[in-house]
């Protein structure tokens, strides 16, 4: 029978071909033929098997760590621990030095020298103009690397206006053509964890901490150094050991931490000595786990006593 739609035509009794399609059947097969297939679908069954159980945890791990819930939870064990939350206001540098826009580059140079510092602020009558640091005097005529020896076709990929626009940034005198006049800025309330994420997201070494649109200081990769130097230092050993409060210490962390494998970790404390029992998945949480432990007061000592069952994260 045919059917027919306009001038196309089609067989609709046409008889389907056995073993789902494939032209040759099974028992025209050899034995090594047959025993190979067999092998491919068992390896594949148990590669699928183990790539759905990869993917399973770690979707179960990030929502379970970077829930809400999980957030606020991390927040609080530091502060019953005790641990102040650092904020800009804590760590910044006074601002004790700035310039106008009617400085001169020299000026600058001099005072980035003076002060041991790599940035300073431009202010024109209490407003934050812009910043001119270390990276906005690399490519200058004073030092012969104003890139004048550029290529003659870069013309035809740099437009005259920011050719132009380089000339003015290596030649000009004025810190009004030199500096950098996008700032980011924050608040004296700034979380610490927040400036650390502005400073590698815009790729930048300082930035200003600003009161009511006035500079108040500066915030820079030094300052944070600094503020890991304080913390040693005022930090204060603990002479007795309380086992009880060491675990719970542990297992508050261990349950804050999303590259944690097993959410009932397997952890004994004697006499101030951790020990993790168990299994786990890679040798970077075994040592994520020695640190965190290393890091509770009273800890003395860590063993460890685990396996490790490596898993591989893949799609099929």
């Amino acid at each position: 029978m045919k059917n027919s739609l306009g001038s196309l035509e089609f067989r609709a009794d046409r008889p389907r071909l056995p073993n789902n399609g494939h032209l040759r059947s099974n028992d025209d097969d050899c034995l090594p033929c047959r025993q190979g297939r067999k092998s491919a679908r068992h390896r594949r069954r148990d590669l699928v098997a183990c790539s759905f159980h990869a993917r399973e945890i770690h979707h179960a791990i990030c929502i379970h760590a970077h829930s809400p819930a999980r957030q606020n939870d991390r927040q609080h064990t530091v502060l019953e621990k005790g641990n102040k939350m650092l904020i800009a206001k804590d760590i910044m540098t006074s601002s004790a030095v700035s310039v106008g826009l009617e400085s001169t580059v020299a000026e600058v140079a001099d005072i980035l020298i003076s002060h041991g510092i790599s940035g300073v602020p431009v202010i024109d009558n209490g407003v934050l103009r812009g910043i001119v640091s270390e990276g906005d005097l690399l490519h200058r005529m004073e030092i012969g690397t104003d890139l004048q020896s550029r290529p003659w076709w870069l013309r035809f990929f740099k437009g005259n206006a920011v050719l132009a626009a380089d000339y003015i940034k290596s030649h000009s005198v004025h810190v009004a053509d030199v500096m950098t006049a996008d700032v980011v800025t924050v608040t004296e309330t700034t979380p610490v964890a927040d400036i650390i994420a502005l400073l590698e997201r815009n790729r930048i070494r300082r930035v200003p901490v600003m009161r009511d649109e006035q500079v108040v200081g500066m915030v820079s990769k030094t300052d944070l150094v600094k503020a890991i130097l304080a913390a040693g230092r005022s930090s204060c050993p603990v002479d007795k050991t309380d086992d009880s409060r060491i675990h719970t210490d542990i297992m508050d962390a261990l349950r804050s931490e999303a590259w944690l494998s097993e959410a009932d970790a397997n952890v004994t404390v004697s006499d101030g000595i951790v020990a993790f029992w168990g299994v786990c998945i890679s040798e970077e949480e075994r040592k994520a786990t020695h640190i965190l432990a290393e890091n509770i007061p009273g800890v003395r000592a860590v063993s460890d006593h685990r396996t490790t069952v490596p898993i591989t994260y893949g799609m099929m």
